[in-house]
């Protein structure tokens, strides 16, 4: 689990690998840091940039509630912790084990759905509410001036997805038309995923592509009577040229690979219709 930083702009900084893409951001004494990874690599981060900032962590984005974007959260105790008003919620709904133990690390800085503008010194930081996309309750952050933006895990790229299947998870048809949106606004811009290397415009539109494919082909053997195992054999995503991904869920290792992804689009999928009590 090696740590990558990359320097985007002056005082820019993505920090790649050991969970959830991190991005740091700094003006004078101002320090934001977009994620935090978890344990160990939370503790890798916050050692990189008590080496490399010179000023102590001020304030803290999380994209949305997933262990692997706030578990470092706990190690930044004087910083202002900012989210969506949903995730403190879903942490302790769904990863309540840990977090009821460490409410130090809870967001208690929440904002209401549509766009904030936070400011870091005197740069301007817009984060924005997707709607439901990859959870009820994401941000993505755009920085104005560098023309860089911080997706969270509205994007995966070059790499199989993680679909969060719980009440307050993904809702694909709305998480294809969300990154789709946000390529054509920013047509131009730098985007760092929630995982995987830096992406442009272009690689948004392509990972739309591969959810609007994924999802159709599993509706379509839903739809057609297929059990999620004979939909698993039939479903072929090899034309992607993914890469598989692990984590750590629960303490529990998991992988993407093409293989999870249709199983937990088909058990979003069989959730959805029988919740609506929608016939095959």
């Amino acid at each position: 689990m090696r740590l990558n930083a990359v320097k985007l702009a002056p005082d820019v900084h993505a920090v790649f690998g050991g969970g959830g893409n991190s991005l740091i951001v700094q003006d004078g004494k101002d320090v934001l840091l977009v994620d935090t990874k978890f344990p160990p690599a939370s503790g890798w981060l916050r050692n990189w940039i008590a080496r490399n900032m010179g000023s102590p962590v001020t304030k803290i984005v999380n994209t949305h509630y997933h262990y692997d974007h706030t578990q470092g959260n706990i190690l930044y105790p004087d910083a202002q912790i900012i989210a969506h008003k949903n995730v403190p919620t879903f942490m302790m709904d769904q990863e309540g084990d840990w977090w009821k133990s460490r409410r130090s690390g809870i967001p208690a800085a929440l904002l209401d759905d549509g766009s904030h503008r936070i400011n870091v010194g005197k740069q301007k930081v817009v984060l924005t509410h997707p709607d439901i996309a990859h959870t009820h309750g994401d941000l993505w952050v755009h920085l104005p001036k560098q023309n860089i933006i911080a997706t969270g895990d509205l994007l995966f790229h070059t790499y199989y997805s993680f679909f969060d299947q719980s009440e307050g998870g993904t809702v694909i048809p709305r998480l294809i038309k969300e990154v789709r949106n946000l390529a054509d606004a920013h047509p131009t811009a730098l985007f760092m995923p929630g995982h995987g290397p830096l992406a442009d415009a272009r690689s948004l539109h392509r990972y739309a592509d591969y959810l609007e494919y994924l999802y159709q082909s599993v509706e379509d053997a839903y739809k057609g009577g297929l059990s999620e195992d004979e939909a698993v054999k039939k479903i072929d995503l090899s034309q992607w040229k993914l890469s598989n991904l692990p984590s750590f869920h629960h303490r529990r290792l998991i992988w993407g690979t093409a293989q999870s992804n249709i199983r937990w689009v088909y058990q979003i999928i069989q959730r959805v219709f029988s919740k609506y009590l929608i016939p095959h």
